[in-house]
């Protein structure tokens, strides 16, 4: 954990390994924690701005955390997230599939709300380093995923939520509150950069990055401004 803890690897494989699975073949779906009820949602998104205050969490942490919600991309994406990628002025953040899960580019829209975020830690960190959210150790690396987990424990969410959590979080407000936004399934899981399950439909329909733009667009805006009006009723 010391390692972990200082950065000199980013995670600790042993800790991931399910002692009884090495033995019993386990069958099982495993689900990551995720709060998903407005009322915790609310309460999630209060414990986060109070990171700073709480924890004294270094500026990566706490700006990853503010940004996370209106965005909802995997871990790493975020964590390794480049200055390079980003278009403030369009409010365009294109990941290249090196970077992706699925390899395949990706281009997520920035609500307004993720651009004034980026540009309240772009005096902290641009100028220092390619990453938008530096490891406090290390420059050249982006904030390790350790780090994030331990302060959602810390924040006293272990076993609660997840940073993936974050994912079926905008997942399951976006499908139960489909009829206040007009968008479908495909639309949502565009927005979390899902592949198409049916390889027949995926065979005939070769996606370009900016398929369903504006739609991911006006989605991802229709969130943050959800997500803003939770917090602040």
């Amino acid at each position: 954990m010391f390692a972990v803890t200082k950065e000199y690897i980013e995670h600790n494989i042993i800790a991931d390994i399910d002692k009884k699975s090495v033995l019993i073949p386990n069958q099982k779906d495993t689900h990551l924690a995720a709060i998903t009820e407005p009322k915790d949602i609310k309460q999630l998104l209060i414990d986060i701005n109070l990171i700073g205050e709480k924890l004294k969490s270094d500026i990566s942490t706490i700006f990853i955390f503010k940004l996370i919600p209106y965005v909802f991309v995997r871990s790493e994406n975020i964590r390794l997230m480049c200055w390079d990628d980003i278009n403030l002025e369009k409010g365009v953040w294109e990941i290249p599939k090196e970077k992706m899960k699925m390899k395949v580019d990706f281009v997520c829209p920035l609500p307004k709300q993720a651009i004034d975020i980026l540009k309240q830690i772009e005096p902290f960190s641009r100028h220092r380093s390619r990453f938008v959210f530096p490891s406090r150790y290390k420059n050249d690396r982006g904030v390790s995923g350790a780090a994030l987990s331990d302060t959602l424990n810390k924040l006293g969410y272990q076993n609660k939520h997840t940073f993936h959590g974050f994912r079926s979080m905008f997942s399951t407000i976006a499908h139960e509150l489909y009829k206040e936004h007009g968008f479908y399934s495909d639309i949502i899981e565009s927005c979390l950069a899902h592949k198409e399950k049916n390889k027949v439909k995926a065979a005939y329909n070769r996606e370009s990055k900016y398929k369903y733009f504006d739609e991911k667009k006006e989605l991802i805006q229709w969130y943050a401004d959800w997500l803003d009006n939770l917090k602040n009723t």
